[in-house]
């Protein structure tokens, strides 16, 4: 029986895996300036995004570039991919030099059109999916999105204010009723937290220290 459970978790059968936690996956820098080449889904489509936010198809089939909207003094400092559903999920942070916030788009595939665009106003920033749920940690911030529309469910910000805790924030689990995310100074050697929400809500439940534990990879 466990060798046929272990079977079914290594094929991740959409039926069976909509809606599960899926971490995103960090593309990769190339050279002194970003423009970063990564691949989702099964058939491994190819991607690159330039600093100033042109995304494009590596298939010459595939040539459509797409602007995302960075600010014209803004460049790319780092990016995350998913799949979620058939489309593509990108959650980008960008820098003027000063600050940073992020941003996170729900691409449609294969028309390689926007679906929608939110901006997440800190940097920091860390994205999962969940339940039919996008869940964004960022400096001080933790919120729940709509993946349909990109519309704030809920949302708490400027939380570091009060404890410097939450400067890496970034979803950690959840059920029926409760969200949970982790947090850290991102100092080595802080002590990390757990903070509990009302699923629906967003109201903070508790927050409990878990000590010196990394979190947030």
């Amino acid at each position: 029986m466990k060798y046929f459970i272990s079977i079914l978790i290594l094929l991740c059968l959409p039926v069976l895996c909509f809606g599960e936690s899926m971490k995103f996956v960090n593309a990769q820098k190339l050279g002194d300036e970003f423009d970063a080449k990564f691949s989702w889904g099964s058939t491994n489509h190819e991607f690159s995004l330039s600093a100033k936010g042109i995304l494009s198809p590596e298939s010459q089939a595939e040539a459509r570039l797409l602007q995302l909207p960075i600010e014209e003094i803004e460049y790319v400092d780092r990016l995350s991919a998913q799949k979620y559903d058939t489309d593509l999920l990108l959650a980008i942070e960008t820098s003027d030099g000063d600050g940073g916030r992020g941003v996170i788009c729900r691409i449609k595939w294969p028309q390689n059109s926007i679906l929608w665009c939110q901006k997440i106003p800190g940097f920091n920033v860390h994205a999962s999916s969940s339940m039919g749920s996008i869940y964004i940690g960022a400096i001080g911030i933790l919120s729940r999105i709509n993946p349909n529309n990109g519309k704030y469910i809920w949302e708490h910000s400027g939380l570091y204010q009060n404890d410097d805790t939450l400067n890496v924030v970034c979803f950690s689990s959840e059920n029926d009723k409760h969200v949970i995310f982790d947090a850290t100074s991102g100092i080595q050697g802080n002590a990390a937290k757990q903070i509990t929400l009302d699923r629906n809500t967003g109201k903070i439940i508790r927050k409990s220290d878990i000590g010196t534990v990394s979190v947030c990879r």
